[in-house]
């Protein structure tokens, strides 16, 4: 303890040092962030503290625009770690009411995550994007999910309280008069885990539809490149943004897409088959979530749906949130991204 204290002390003294050059200066100044965040890490690298989860950063309560909101010590996936949520993190959810508009939903979650407090605009992607990739609005927002996310990255979302939505026609919502002069917030750059097209997943449906079920992951395959690189992301407090179809049966959503509340299950066969059909004239209905945990001992990823249940009145899933398999993910999503943010490689 004698050799300790004089230690502690200095680099207390440091950080006090920092934290009170830093107070002057704007909460979202970098140099702000640099200060408080580097006197933390010399702390606990000179007392010989193991790395926390959150950085004093989040302490401070300084707007998230550095990779210090993350966990930096976190480098892969480790099976010794079971089980992790960002919920805490997320913006509370959103209703995409009657459009498709489930990327641009998806893509906001993501992107709010790194800006609490602040509620962006999915009026603005579900009407602009389109536009930019195939120059014509379509009225029920429907998109890819690369499209949506790279939109994101290359042009910038404003605040939703600049630009509404209208869930009957995005089309209809005017660009606000100033909207060139408006704070844009965006990723900086978009990462694909799973980059497939229905040629890689359709096999995975036919070899179902064969067999008369959906095989269940084990280990090791449960340490296969897909799922520990999402899971991995998730571990560092990133969302990941995945686009899959939904289970239904005679036009009606089953294995748990109902209400959420009990998690979504594996689709059932005849939904495999719809989906086979679907497939065939290029209209497989995909809708996409936004993945915010992991939990290995129950083999289920945490999402955040924007949906609303009107006879419940109530927030789709619980809150907002339901569960999904990984083999549902594994076997059957086309498509997962996540974005990053300045200072977030």
């Amino acid at each position: 303890m004698p050799k300790i204290l004089p230690l502690t002390c200095k680099v207390f003294f440091v950080l006090s040092l920092s934290i009170a050059l830093a107070a002057p200066i704007a909460a979202s100044s970098f140099v702000a962030k640099e200060l408080i965040y580097g006197a933390e890490r010399q702390f606990k690298r000179l007392v010989g503290i193991p790395p926390t989860p959150r950085s004093i950063i989040e302490m401070f309560n300084i707007h998230a625009g550095s990779t210090r909101i993350l966990r930096e010590e976190i480098t892969s996936y480790d099976p010794k770690i079971p089980k992790h949520s960002l919920r805490q993190f997320m913006s509370p959810p959103k209703n995409q009411g009657e459009s498709n508009s489930c990327v641009s939903f998806a893509s906001i979650a993501a992107l709010e995550r790194f800006n609490p407090g602040i509620r962006l605009s999915e009026g603005q992607i579900a009407k602009l994007a389109n536009i930019e990739s195939e120059g014509v609005c379509a009225p029920d927002g429907i998109m890819n999910l690369g499209v949506g996310m790279n939109y994101v990255r290359d042009k910038g979302v404003v605040e939703e309280k600049y630009w509404g939505f209208n869930d009957s026609n995005v089309c209809l919502v005017e660009e606000p008069s100033n909207f060139q002069r408006l704070r844009k917030f965006n990723f900086r750059s978009v990462h694909p885990l799973l980059d497939r097209d229905d040629g890689n997943v359709v096999p995975f449906m036919r070899q179902h539809l064969r067999d008369g079920r959906i095989p269940k992951l084990t280990t090791p395959a449960l340490d296969d490149g897909d799922l520990s690189n999402i899971r991995f992301t998730l571990l560092r407090d990133v969302p990941v943004v995945v686009e899959i179809p939904i289970a239904s049966a005679d036009g009606v959503m089953v294995s748990g897409w109902e209400d959420g509340r009990k998690g979504v299950k594996l689709p059932p066969i005849k939904s495999i088959e719809s989906w086979l059909s679907d497939s065939e004239n290029a209209s497989m209905p995909y809708h996409a979530i936004t993945l915010v945990g992991y939990d290995d001992t129950t083999g289920s990823f945490e999402f955040k749906n924007h949906w609303w249940d009107k006879e419940r009145k109530a927030w789709w899933g619980n809150g907002g949130y339901s569960t999904i398999p990984y083999e549902y993910i594994k076997y059957y999503a086309r498509l997962s991204l996540y974005g990053t943010i300045p200072g977030i490689g």
